[in-house]
């Protein structure tokens, strides 16, 4: 999964009934650029992981 980045830090989500992906994408000091995925449910406690994901 890629996007173009016009930021620093870029944050992509594809809501599914049952599954969020999260893909956050990370420019680096040589304008590399770095993305790191990770599927969560949909389920409370899994919300919170994935806004404890996004805020770090």
């Amino acid at each position: 999964m890629t996007f173009k980045i016009f930021r620093k830090k870029c944050y992509k989500l594809d809501i599914y009934k049952t599954w969020i992906y999260a893909c956050v994408g990370i420019t680096g000091t040589n304008n590399q650029m770095e993305y790191k995925q990770a599927p969560f449910s949909s389920f409370s406690n899994e919300l919170i992981n994935l806004a404890d994901c996004l805020l770090s």
